[in-house]
């Protein structure tokens, strides 16, 4: 059970992060050494739609690996929809977000995994089948522990907070929450974008 630290409803803060999956906590992880963060999730942080994946991570890992090699296994798996620059960056930032995640806690599985579309094994699990739950876990307690980010569980983003052209945070069911910078982290699902 986590213990979530609650700011009150008219928070201000450096860095809102709207969304409490992976991408949200890895960036609210990221920006905490420099600001003070307040990440704000419609549900409690252990029911987030990341500890449903399945998958592993792919990153070129291995000795036998590099990552113009999972540049071109992406490139060809995409058929001609995946944009060139994107694959490369995805690609090249792979193997040192993985250490990343390690560092932060993630107890990865011995081993690489070979699936569909790798030349090789590259695949990088975390408790079998369950690496989407594992990662998710390990960077909510890392979340929740550190002193500079607060969690709003149980609020929504309803909106952007704007004057002008700038956005100065959003407002939620509770009320506005304001930030120098805000970051929309919500996945497909939330239909955000």
């Amino acid at each position: 059970m986590f213990k979530v630290r609650v700011r009150p409803q008219r928070a201000e803060c450096d860095l809102l992060v709207v969304g409490g999956g992976v991408a949200g906590f890895y960036a609210a992880l990221c920006a905490a050494n420099e600001a003070d963060v307040v990440v704000v999730t419609k549900g409690p942080i252990k029911t987030t739609a990341c500890y449903l994946a399945q998958g592993g991570v792919a990153a070129a890992v291995g000795a036998d690996d590099d990552p113009g090699l999972h540049a071109e296994d992406t490139i060809a798996a995409g058929r001609g929809l995946s944009r060139p620059s994107a694959v490369s960056v995805l690609a090249n930032e792979a193997p040192a977000r993985v250490a990343d995640l390690a560092d932060l806690g993630v107890e990865f599985d011995p081993g690489l995994g070979l699936e569909g579309g790798h030349s090789r094994p590259r695949v990088v699990h975390a408790g079998g089948a369950a690496t989407g739950r594992q990662i998710a876990h390990a960077l909510a307690e890392r979340v929740v522990e550190h002193p500079r980010i607060s969690v709003l569980e149980g609020d929504q983003a309803l909106a952007l907070w704007s004057t002008g052209s700038r956005c100065v945070g959003v407002t939620t069911h509770n009320g506005a929450i304001a930030a120098r910078a805000t970051l929309l982290a919500t996945g497909g699902a939330a239909a955000l974008w």
